[in-house]
């Protein structure tokens, strides 16, 4: 993966989370999420479309020391991991990247 992030930006249910999957499981990469119930929604998804990704909540992988965070990270939902981070509303964003 080059520097540049990819940005995927679209309403609720249009298949985001479908192609984070599969850029996780292409970049061999941990999909991070909002908390413990988007992580299990997210590796639910997962298994429906076959793909064996590691998933967790973003807290769990900044707090443990046991996981290896040599690789690359995917992340749903980043305005809401953002708000939780960060603790209130985020009223917007830049990012550098490459839509999808």
């Amino acid at each position: 993966m080059s520097a540049k992030t990819l940005i995927a930006a679209a309403g609720r249910a249009s298949g985001k989370t479908t192609r984070l999957i599969q850029l996780a499981r292409s970049f061999d990469a941990t999909i991070l999420t909002t908390d413990a119930g988007r992580a299990a929604y997210v590796r639910e998804s997962a298994r429906g479309l076959g793909a064996n990704v590691r998933v967790m909540p973003f807290a769990e992988y900044v707090s443990s020391d046991g996981i290896d965070k040599t690789g690359h990270v995917v992340i749903d939902d980043a305005d809401d991991v953002l708000e939780a981070l960060i603790g209130h509303g985020v009223s917007a964003i830049t990012l550098n990247g490459a839509m999808l």
